[in-house]
């Protein structure tokens, strides 16, 4: 189960790459350009609804792979993909009327990030006796 959390992590990555690769924020209810070309481009039923459904699909690997993490008790699936999440969005959190910006699919994923979060440290247990890393491994 770890690997397919990682598993639904790459794929909403790779949603993420397909739109910036397009120049679409991910975030956004409304197809949003990266650049300051909004006028200017021309957007197909086509395109617009091929955007769309990969905006929707980053929010659901997300979620799933965070759901997972909880299942496994790997927390560092949870906060993984709630900071992949987070880091995503910041474009649309920056703005002050987020909540009116985002898109709909995105509330739900917000909502497990914080939530999967929020419930890694109900269940820690913070002492000396409990490790959970070998600090020489790591460097």
């Amino acid at each position: 189960m770890i690997a397919q959390s990682e598993c639904h992590f790459v794929l909403s990555s790779c949603y993420v790459e397909n739109l910036l690769e397009e120049e679409i924020e991910i975030g956004f209810k409304d197809l949003i350009t990266v650049e300051e070309d909004q006028e200017d481009r021309e957007f197909t039923n086509e395109d617009r609804h091929k955007y769309h459904e990969w905006k929707v699909k980053f929010p659901h690997h997300i979620i799933q792979g965070i759901k997972q993490g909880q299942m496994t008790q790997q927390t560092w699936l949870v906060f993984n993909g709630s900071i992949d999440f987070w880091n995503n969005y910041l474009p649309v959190f920056k703005k002050g009327n987020y909540f009116e910006l985002i898109l709909d699919e995105g509330i739900p994923a917000l909502i497990e990030s914080f939530e999967g979060m929020n419930n890694c440290f109900v269940n820690a247990a913070f002492n000396s006796e409990q490790i959970d890393y070998e600090l020489d491994k790591k460097m």
